[in-house]
């Protein structure tokens, strides 16, 4: 954790994390997470992702060195006349930084997509009894 910050009226914690030099990866999900640093933005109240910005540190096929993406959430208050009055956590933006090379020009890219008008649905989650493994756990609850 890196400090505090307050993003749209909310208190959040900072966390920063980037690649130790030498780092070497056991596999391809961590060689990749190895091409990236973080900044994370997470509410002190709800403990939820605020913001996220990510930025690329070394060139790959299909991103450069520096380009990045930011994703924003907010927190939508209840609705009037909700029968279950909670607020949702929704995703509210993300920008993305770069360049690309069009024939024999360099062009910056910007893109921004901003999402409103939620609408609140339910969805109905069940186990189905062949897809839980049961874990053997120790005195202390925690797993072998």
């Amino acid at each position: 954790m890196t400090g505090e910050a307050e993003i749209d009226g909310r208190n959040t914690f900072v966390v920063e994390s980037t690649p130790k030099l030498g780092a070497r990866a056991a596999n391809a999900a961590e060689k990749s997470a190895l091409n990236f640093s973080e900044t994370t933005w997470i509410d002190q109240k709800d403990e939820m992702p605020v913001r996220v910005v990510a930025v690329v540190l070394k060139n790959m096929k299909i991103m450069q060195k520096g380009m990045s993406l930011r994703l924003d959430w907010e927190l939508l208050p209840p609705r009037t006349g909700d029968p279950d009055p909670q607020p949702v956590w929704v995703q509210k933006d993300s920008i993305g930084k770069g360049w690309a090379k069009v024939f024999l020009f360099d062009r910056r890219i910007l893109t921004e997509e901003i999402w409103s008008d939620y609408k609140k649905f339910q969805v109905d989650v069940r186990l189905l009894p062949d897809s839980v493994k049961m874990m053997k756990t120790g005195k202390d609850g925690a797993q072998p």
